[in-house]
């Protein structure tokens, strides 16, 4: 298992990680509570939440061993969500920012965030931030810039890890069984990249009532991939059928 002290193998497996999948967002919250004077004091608080979602407890578990955090059942979800907030959350985004181009803004402002004196300004932060694409507040990344970050088997590692799955295939020549690797996130311009690098094909598909988008590797692909990134995973993999 990865080690946090390894801190540029890791930077790279956990920004891989965030671009591929987790979450970020600025969650505003008004409320009222007593004044010591009677009646009510109404307030407003911004809190900084990033998390992950999946239905693996495994990497959970090893996220929050390394940076705090909680861990809860999703809603009418097959699926377990780990998530930090406020200022914890400094450690993962100093690990990442190398890493992870498409969370740029929302780094600079979770910055802006931590030195703001007012919640006023914190409130305006937090607008654009949440203004931002959705389901996720990301930048735009070209797939030439996402090419450098390719090019790193520690972030591709992280890639796999968040939304990889490897399957069974019937070899139709001779029946023998031939691991593939697909991919499945929103995020096309790496998808892109990856696939200038390794073939394979860009699906648009329906998973879990979610669209997005599942990149799908040969056998011979999905061996070479899998020889690049194994020493940098931090979970076992399976062969789903």
């Amino acid at each position: 298992m990865l080690a946090i002290k390894n801190n540029h193998l890791i930077d790279a497996v956990l920004g891989g990680f965030f671009e591929a999948g987790g979450y970020m967002k600025m969650e505003v919250r008004s409320y009222t509570r007593p004044a010591k004077s009677g009646g009510s004091i109404h307030l407003t608080s911004v809190t900084p939440i990033v998390g992950y979602s999946d239905s693996n407890n495994k990497k959970l578990l090893y996220l929050k061993s390394l940076f705090g955090g909680g861990i809860h059942k999703e809603k009418d979800k097959n699926s377990v969500r780990w998530y930090i907030k406020s200022r914890k959350i400094t450690p993962l985004l100093e690990a990442i920012q190398r890493y992870a181009p498409s969370w740029q803004t929302f780094i600079e402002e979770f910055y802006n965030w931590s030195v703001a004196e007012d919640v006023e300004t914190k409130v305006e932060i937090a607008k654009g931030i949440n203004r931002m694409s959705n389901p996720q507040p990301r930048d735009r990344v070209s797939v030439e810039e996402y090419r450098k970050f390719v090019a790193i088997p520690q972030f591709l590692a992280g890639v796999f890890e968040a939304r990889g799955a490897l399957y069974k295939s019937i070899r139709p020549d001779n029946l023998l069984d031939s691991p593939i690797i697909a991919i499945h996130s929103q995020n096309y311009n790496l998808l892109r990249a990856i696939q200038e690098k390794y073939g394979g094909g860009i699906n648009n598909t329906l998973r879990k009532r979610d669209r997005s988008l599942t990149y799908v590797l040969g056998k011979h692909q999905s061996q070479k991939f899998l020889e690049e990134i194994k020493p940098y995973l931090f979970s076992s993999f399976v062969i789903s059928p």
